[in-house]
């Protein structure tokens, strides 16, 4: 098969499936329960913010998870319209743009 629609999604590579398996397959608890599994996941997602930040150079706490990319661009763009909010009403966006904007 050919399958040229990376833009809407891409098989993982190797390496990042076998790091994804564990969660998968056996630690799959909602990171927001108080329950041992939840608490497992939630350390998990901390702990790879806390290795994001490091290579990015950044704080832990300035990096955002989000579920889709409608939410991240959703997110952008309020955020984009509240530090602009003296400037006008209005945010322009071109036919160009992901279909969540």
């Amino acid at each position: 098969m050919i399958y040229l629609d990376y833009n809407a999604t891409t098989p993982l590579c190797e390496p990042a499936r076998a790091a994804m398996l564990p969660y998968l397959d056996r630690h799959f608890g909602n990171a927001s329960s108080i329950h041992s599994a939840g608490r497992e996941a939630r350390a998990a997602i901390d702990d790879a913010r806390d290795r994001l930040a490091a290579v990015l150079r950044a704080k832990p706490h300035e990096l955002i998870f989000t579920g889709s990319g409608t939410e991240s661009n959703n997110l952008a763009v309020l955020g984009l319209a509240r530090s602009q909010r003296g400037r006008g009403r209005h945010l322009i966006c071109s036919s160009v743009e992901h279909h969540a904007v």
